[in-house]
């Protein structure tokens, strides 16, 4: 048959508890977001290379860190967020779930500075998309303000996420204690 075979099994309804879910789809399409949202952002980063700006800001160095972001980021983003709270919730693992909280936590801080979008950290955002419409290039400006928006949508549905995940974290009687406990286990 065939040679190549899938390195893992996932079935969100067969080893997700019911009541779960609906977060773990939306998590699912959180995610799938923000992979379009690396390729939009990549292509607002070829736009700004391409376009004229009054400003001094390296584009180049943003194309660069965006090309960076869409190849691992993207990954990392199945890798360290949402595979471990599929394991947090189909083993009812607390360091799955620490660990999701954890990187999740950082992932909106990112969010949030990719929507300010700081000159020569990779992202179209609002910092540097601004210029665009001084220096002569609208269309440019309004891929940036449109991928800013974007940005800024992914910042409250995240941190929703994330404090639902972690209200179930609590009301099941996990604690950090119990994490602490798995680590050791695991480690040994």
């Amino acid at each position: 048959c065939c040679p190549i075979k899938p390195c893992c099994y996932v079935n969100l309804t067969e080893q997700i508890p019911p009541s779960e879910l609906w977060k773990m789809r939306v998590l699912t399409a959180v995610m799938i977001y923000y992979w379009a949202l690396l390729v939009f952002n990549f292509i607002c980063a070829i736009a700004g290379l391409i376009g004229k700006s009054n400003s001094s800001y390296d584009y180049g160095t943003t194309l660069g860190i965006s090309i960076a972001y869409l190849i691992l980021c993207a990954p990392a983003a199945l890798l360290c967020w949402w595979y471990p709270v599929y394991r947090g919730y189909k083993s009812n693992s607390s360091l799955s779930f620490l660990w999701f909280f954890f990187v999740m936590g950082f992932q909106i801080l990112g969010f949030v500075l990719n929507f300010l979008g700081i000159p020569t950290l990779g992202a179209a955002g609002l910092i540097n998309g601004i210029p665009f419409f001084s220096g002569g290039s609208p269309g440019v400006g309004a891929m940036f303000m449109i991928c800013t928006v974007l940005w800024l949508l992914t910042i409250p549905v995240s941190a929703a996420l994330l404090f639902l995940v972690y209200r179930y974290y609590r009301s099941s009687g996990r604690s950090i204690n119990e994490a602490t406990q798995e680590a050791m286990t695991g480690a040994a």
